[in-house]
């Protein structure tokens, strides 16, 4: 007999299982009967093959178009701290944001210290410069 396709595929007549909806695309319903009735996952979102729904681009990620199959990381200057967006903000000066950030992050560090990138609660860290470096400035602020 006769029985419903499952969500996020389609049952055309010729085949012989369900075919899932292509990455980028998604559906809960049963009745599909080819890919194009799979629905687009909109900008800010994504969809995996065979998906019953669309999944949210995640903080500090952004997915432009339609159809995505995945979110990409907002690039290196450039922040997002709400999910479901079609784009990322760029930083304010003064700021720093490393690839992925989810919220700008002061760059200032003290004199004598460098920013490295973020650790892990995703503030930067302020490094002390190495004694070479510091001499060198020394001798440079000496000269002039």
């Amino acid at each position: 007999g006769c029985r419903d396709c499952e969500a996020g595929h389609y049952c055309s007549e010729a085949a012989a299982a369900p075919l899932p909806c292509h990455a980028g695309s998604y559906s809960d319903k049963t009745n599909l009967t080819t890919p194009s009735e799979c629905t687009d996952a909109s900008p800010g979102y994504f969809a995996t093959t065979g998906s019953t729904e669309q999944t949210p681009c995640r903080e500090g990620s952004f997915a432009n178009g339609v159809r995505n199959e995945a979110c990409e990381l907002c690039p290196e200057g450039y922040f997002q701290d709400q999910p479901a967006t079609a784009a990322c903000v760029r930083c304010a000066a003064g700021k720093f944001c490393p690839e992925g950030s989810s919220r700008e992050l002061d760059a200032q560090c003290a004199a004598g210290t460098y920013v490295r990138l973020t650790d892990q609660s995703g503030d930067p860290e302020c490094l002390l410069v190495k004694c070479v470096a510091q001499a060198l400035l020394a001798q440079l602020r000496f000269v002039s």
